[in-house]
């Protein structure tokens, strides 16, 4: 079986759909969102109901935290902050309904799904785990292929049982091992953080234990120039385009 990963889709709705057809055309038998499908880009709310449209399986991301939980808003960054108060405005009821009933995390038979760290945070950056905090979590996460989305960054931490190694999640197809323990990154759909601005998704055959990670061309500009018709924050925008 085939499973499109995919997570911080943020606001962007073209990107997603450039996603979603590339899925389609890929053949994948299910999609699995990590969160952080609103803010910073404009059309949170488009993206919200075409995720219930789908029924696209989704956890909660931080930033869906933030629409309910003030307290959560509180502890943002001034960018995400001012983005947050912003797109608060522009979702519906619905999706602040939808948002409140997502889960921390899913699990798929081996394979468990989360925004943040394991086993179940959507506010943790796994990459500022320590090495002993992550192997505590791998060690007692009953899934050993854990999904995570939060920095932007596509990236990979592998153990082998005795080491664990992180290393960035090259573009393309790599094999995974069925007896190591995993930590996959899957980076951006619609507000990457690396150099390669393209909107990125990882796809996993657990038959083969073959990972893809996936680079998909999408144009940006709408996207851009309705950031800055809505006021949100100018680094929302800048962030689409090398």
């Amino acid at each position: 079986m085939k499973i499109a990963v995919i997570s911080d889709i943020h606001g962007n709705y073209d990107a997603f759909v450039a996603v979603l057809n590339d899925i389609e055309r890929v053949g994948i038998n299910q999609i699995y969102c990590l969160g952080d499908f609103v803010d910073y880009g404009p059309e949170s709310e488009r993206v919200s109901a075409l995720l219930r449209e789908r029924q696209i399986p989704t956890v909660l991301g931080n930033h869906e935290n933030a629409l309910f939980d003030d307290n959560v808003l509180a502890e943002f960054g001034q960018l995400a902050y001012e983005s947050m108060l912003i797109t608060k405005r522009l979702v519906s009821s619905e999706t602040i309904t939808y948002a409140q009933q997502l889960p921390l995390y899913l699990c798929l038979g081996n394979m468990r799904f989360v925004h943040g760290a394991p086993p179940d945070s959507p506010h943790k950056y796994v990459f500022y785990l320590t090495a002993k905090e992550l192997l505590e979590a791998l060690q007692s996460t009953p899934q050993s292929i854990i999904f995570v989305g939060h920095t932007h960054l596509t990236g990979i931490f592998e153990y082998d049982g005795q080491k664990l190694y992180a290393s960035q999640l090259p573009r393309g197809i790599c094999q995974l091992r069925p007896d190591w323990r995993y930590v996959i990154n899957a980076g951006s759909v619609g507000q990457p953080r690396e150099i390669n601005k393209q909107a990125k998704y990882v796809v996993f055959d657990d038959q083969s234990y073959q990972l893809e990670t996936r680079y998909i061309t999408y144009d940006p500009h709408r996207t851009i120039s309705l950031i800055y018709e809505l006021g949100l924050p100018a680094e929302c925008a800048a962030r689409l385009v090398n």
